[in-house]
């Protein structure tokens, strides 16, 4: 509630409309201030990065582009931003551009594992069952114990026809929990 105030007592400040819009996370009220950060500091990485997380969790998905694209144009080496960029694409169909923004994003920050995740997705789509495994497995190697990376690898040796090595990491995922 404080931060709201100061968003009303201060409506100049980029911070108060991007730490409000941040912690209501998604909905119209948090894409407004997001966006009117970014208005008051138009070159602000960070800022458009949150947003665009901010459009993608509302469905707006071209928009969140648009934001991520301004993020990497304002700091080149977000990788983060570059992950954002790929779920955008992917959402928008674009496999070829969302595979491309995934691994800069992983050349940029090589534990991001939802990238790793989402490019596993592509790779598999795309017939390249070998590159989705591998994916995997790299995912697993940045994150160890982390439940839903053994998930998918379960789910998808499931849909490989590959039922013992997907019973062994769905049994993994299940002892994680």
């Amino acid at each position: 509630a404080s931060i709201k105030k100061a968003t009303e007592m201060e409506p100049a400040s980029c911070l108060a409309h991007f730490h409000y819009g941040r912690i209501l996370g998604k909905g119209p009220e948090a894409e407004a201030h997001l966006r009117t950060a970014v208005a008051i500091r138009p070159d602000w990485a960070e800022g458009y990065q949150t947003l665009g997380e901010v459009l993608l969790e509302n469905g707006n998905f071209t928009d969140a582009k648009a934001a991520f694209d301004k993020s990497i144009a304002a700091q080149p080496k977000r990788g983060a931003a570059y992950l954002g960029l790929g779920k955008s694409l992917f959402a928008l169909k674009d496999q070829a551009g969302s595979k491309k923004a995934l691994l800069k994003a992983i050349e940029l920050v090589p534990n991001l594992v939802d990238a790793y995740l989402l490019l596993a997705d592509i790779e598999y789509a795309d017939g390249d069952t070998d590159a989705a495994l591998a994916a995997l497995d790299k995912a697993k190697a940045m994150a160890p114990g982390v439940v839903r990376v053994y998930l998918r690898t379960g789910e998808t040796y499931f849909r490989l026809g590959r039922y013992t090595s997907a019973n062994s990491y769905l049994k993994q995922a299940v002892n994680l929990k």
